[in-house]
């Protein structure tokens, strides 16, 4: 986690800057570790985000949408009774630690003028969002409750008063001068390398900012510190003082750092340690960490569910598997059972010579050479009764395969769509699409219901199509089952042209074409391969596209979401 105290110092003054003096609208608890706190100063509206998520904890302006409970939890109450109406007076941070304060002025119950602070402790597995009153120090509540039988240094209780994290005893940046850093180094870190020196040495300061630190020096942060001399202690202290100043001036220049599609870091300051990577400058921490930080949260929620979701596919999948064997072995014993019948017919051949007892020897007159064969009987039945026993093993073989290969059709089918579902899966880049999935599996009992859910509950949103223009031809996605079965059987119209992958599950790719015009071969080629690249097949080198007109699309009664049969269909190779 890269938010430091160090970037946090730039945070608190570029956010301080635009909210001081704001006004508390209102104030919402979207799970169980984020706030959002809607402000209001000089006729503008604001959105600070707040987090205490052990592994995204952060806090940052934000225009993004979430959604809230319908029932606030005790936090989100406490929080409305003593900070709405409010203003924010002050936020600042504690020392170079990952604590900050945001102070709020209230009026009581008795019509004084208070001080409220929300304490945003964003320490990795140890944050937690605070509410203590400035004057008393007492904790009205907090984020995480911790009594002393969790957490014998401080209790986090309401009631309790309120102590700081424990200081870690490094120096402030301020605090830093040559003699310090020699007597630092030589008495405390000689066998340390000079990162790590560094790193235990300066407050507030993540390892990768200790090997900037390091960098702008001249130094090799493995260096051994007894191999560092005047001159490496001397650009030691030039590098600390000048990014001191930076950051006491506030002169940011906040950086997001890429490698390809891949977020790596972002710093309030261009760092030589990450030259190597993509560097693309933002106006403002706030957006930047909004982007950064607040992006990789929805990226692993996103995959969360995704996994969550995969899971249960996976295990029904597993009890299919399991159970298209089952029948696939009675088949099997039926093919077997094939025998029952030849014993049942040379029994009743040869009624006329055989005597009742435990066996029958009999001409096998279904093999080429004729053989006698010995057929086993039971002594207390006729042989007669016996030849009818074989026959009723053998038709209750038959039956059997025949129910069997009925299951067999049926669970491929229903593998089928249990694989669709998976690519939707795989394909889906937002938690709506995750949550239309979910839905389906839910409807289609593979997901139990929520218990909280309640009767009477809103109508499902309109579903809305991913859209692109191309060539003045709109072109529609559907990137699960529920938006396929929309797309094609109710938004489509007879004239439009649809595009699915040749038997593999993929996404339904639709061409608009209300004016019936001959539409182009590249409108085409361009629908074909977004079904290609949103189907099972992404990753081949060529697939195979089936389109046809959609008056040439059926869906069968009674099928499963998402599936259809077409006819009068032509194949395009796209290559991918």
């Amino acid at each position: 986690m890269p938010l430091d105290g160090f970037t946090i110092s730039f945070l608190c003054k570029e956010t301080e800057g635009l909210l001081k003096g704001s006004r508390v609208d209102k104030i919402y608890q979207m799970d169980n570790y984020s706030l959002i706190l809607n402000l209001r100063n000089e006729g503008k509206n604001h959105k600070l985000f707040i987090s205490g998520h052990p592994q995204m904890g952060r806090f940052c302006l934000t225009n993004s949408k979430y959604e809230n409970p319908e029932t606030p939890p005790m936090f989100c109450m406490v929080l409305r009774k003593y900070l709405e109406g409010g203003k924010l007076q002050d936020i600042r941070q504690l020392g170079m630690e990952r604590i900050v304060h945001f102070v709020f002025e209230t009026i009581n119950e008795l019509g004084d003028r208070v001080n409220k602070v929300l304490v945003g402790e964003f320490m990795g597995k140890h944050s937690n969002i605070v509410l203590v009153d400035e004057q008393e120090k007492i904790i009205h509540d907090s984020l995480q409750r911790f009594p002393l039988s969790e957490n014998s240094f401080r209790e986090i209780m309401p009631g309790k008063k309120y102590y700081n994290p424990p200081a870690q005893n490094k120096l402030l940046m301020s605090e830093i001068n040559l003699p310090v850093i020699k007597e630092q180094f030589i008495e405390n870190f000689l066998e340390h390398t000079a990162e790590k020196a560094v790193l235990s040495m300066v407050s507030g300061i993540s390892p990768v900012f200790a090997r900037e630190i390091c960098s702008k020096s001249g130094i090799n942060g493995d260096t051994s510190v007894e191999f560092l001399g005047d001159i490496d202690y001397q650009r030691l202290e030039n590098t600390i003082i000048n990014l001191n100043n930076l950051r006491e001036t506030n002169q940011s220049h906040p950086v997001l750092v890429k490698d390809g599609e891949r977020f790596v870091d972002f710093t309030p300051l261009e760092y030589e340690v990450y030259q190597e990577f993509e560097n693309i400058s933002y106006d403002n921490m706030n957006t930047l960490v909004e982007d950064f930080v607040g992006g990789r949260d929805r990226l692993n929620k996103v995959q969360q569910k995704k996994d969550h979701l995969k899971k249960v596919i996976d295990k029904e999948v597993l009890k299919l598997e399991k159970r298209f064997d089952l029948n696939q072995k009675k088949i099997k014993d039926f093919e077997d059972g094939e025998k029952y019948r030849i014993m049942g017919d040379l029994l009743t051949a040869n009624l006329y010579q055989i005597k009742q007892g435990k066996e029958a020897l009999v001409q096998n007159y279904y093999s080429p050479e004729q053989e006698e064969i010995i057929i086993k009987m039971e002594e207390n039945l006729t042989p007669n009764q016996n030849a009818q026993k074989y026959y009723k093993k053998y038709n209750k073989a038959k039956s059997g395969a025949d129910y069997a290969k009925i299951q067999m059709d049926l669970i491929s089918e229903e593998m089928s769509y249990l694989d669709s579902i998976l690519t939707s899966i795989d394909s889906a880049q937002d938690l709506k699409t995750l949550d239309e999935i979910q839905k389906e599996m839910v409807e289609e009992d593979y997901l139990k219901k929520d218990l909280k859910e309640k009767k009477g509950k809103k109508k499902d949103k309109e579903v809305v199509l991913d859209k692109s223009e191309f060539m003045g031809f709109d072109i529609y996605v559907g990137h699960n089952n529920k938006q396929n079965d929309y797309l094609t059987m109710k938004f489509a119209s007879s004239s439009d042209l649809w595009f699915h992958v040749k038997d593999i599950p993929g996404s339904h790719v639709l061409v608009r074409n209300p004016n019936r015009e001959e539409i182009p071969e590249e409108v085409i080629e361009k629908a074909a391969l977004l079904a290609a690249k949103n189907s099972k097949g992404k990753n081949a080198t060529i697939v195979p596209v089936d389109y046809t007109m959609k008056k040439h699309v059926k869906k069968p009664k009674g099928s499963k979401p998402g599936f259809v049969t077409y006819e009068n269909a032509k194949t395009i190779q796209i290559r991918l």
